[in-house]
């Protein structure tokens, strides 16, 4: 095969490729928005789109969460320490409010900021009868000090309770590499 002859069949295999790509993008539909997920309406029955909503609803809530209690800057700390406890519930709610006076002393001596910033996040289970789930969310974490930011990546699980003012927080831990 001469080299005109190959160049044209390369150029034909890539328009066929190009094509397919296209199709499959038309077929699957645009799932983001300025690279945010955008829930897929789920087609079942009323009861699959119900705990598809409970499962969207404790992913959001969860990856909220874990960025917030991974949030806490020097010069906001009263205020990021108000959104910790906003985003609690139980034992995790007690434990902050009683640690409350004991982590501003160290943090502030420490003089480091954190910011959290949600990767991914997956519901790795849901009771919607119990009102509890568990969530799996990494994070990239930037430190910030006198010297240089760093980062760090993040995996922890999250607990998620059901309460009267909606899905809380009710504990965190690091998540274990499997």
């Amino acid at each position: 095969m001469n080299a005109p002859n190959r160049r044209a069949l390369v150029a034909v295999v890539a328009l066929v490729l190009v094509a397919a790509a296209f199709g499959f993008a038309v077929l699957l539909g645009d799932r983001t928005t300025a690279g945010t997920a955008v829930p897929v309406q789920p087609t079942g029955s009323p009861a699959d789109r119900e705990a598809a909503t409970t499962r969207d609803d404790v992913v959001r809530v969860g990856g909220d969460g874990a960025r917030v209690l991974n949030t806490l800057r020097v010069a906001t700390f009263d205020a990021d320490y108000d959104a910790w406890e906003q985003v609690a519930t139980g034992d995790l709610l007690d434990s902050l409010r009683t640690g409350r006076t004991s982590s501003r002393e160290r943090f502030l001596a420490a003089g480091t900021s954190t910011t959290g910033h949600v990767l991914a996040a997956a519901a790795e289970q849901v009771d919607a009868d119990r009102g509890t789930a568990t969530v799996l969310v990494a994070l990239r974490v930037t430190a910030e000090s006198a010297t240089a930011p760093t980062e760090t990546l993040v995996r922890v699980l999250v607990t998620v309770t059901r309460t009267a003012d909606g899905w809380r927080l009710s504990g965190i831990a690091h998540a274990p590499v499997r």
